[in-house]
């Protein structure tokens, strides 16, 4: 169970490579106005893959930890376009965070495993991502059958 906004479409029909599929999927993730972009990586996000954009990662040849390393690395907003507006300020910055250099990008989670992944949907090429709450995390229970 995660505590988030409704799912943000990542609609890539044209994408052949891991690499460029990815890049869409990181600009989603740095929309403004979501809470990550503001809590500078106080909790989790998720992102759903559909089977056809998992496969073209599988082909990529790219594991889970690559998926979240590309994401956690291109994931990020220049601190000078954050402070245009959404919750810049509300939250104070953690202390790793480069907040005084307006180029400076800040990621949207902390670590790269604070980025969930799973995959879920059928036939399509369009992936989800789930902004939480922002300073929440996902608490997983085993359900059987």
């Amino acid at each position: 169970m995660i505590g988030c906004e409704s799912p943000h479409n990542i609609n890539d029909h044209v994408s052949q490579s891991a690499v460029n599929l990815l890049t869409t999927v990181a600009d989603t993730m740095t929309t403004m106005g979501q809470n990550p972009t503001y809590t500078l990586g106080t909790g989790e996000v998720l992102v759903v893959f559909g089977p056809e954009h998992a496969e073209t990662l599988r082909r990529g040849g790219l594991a889970k930890a690559d998926v979240r390393r590309f994401l956690y690395e291109s994931a990020r907003k220049p601190v000078g376009k954050l402070r245009l507006g959404g919750m810049w300020g509300m939250f104070p910055p953690p202390a790793w965070a480069n907040t005084l250099d307006d180029d400076a990008r800040l990621p949207v989670v902390e670590r790269p495993e604070d980025i969930l992944i799973a995959v879920a949907g059928g036939a399509g090429k369009h992936s989800v991502y789930l902004p939480t709450f922002g300073i929440t995390r996902a608490v997983t229970r085993r359900v059987r059958a």
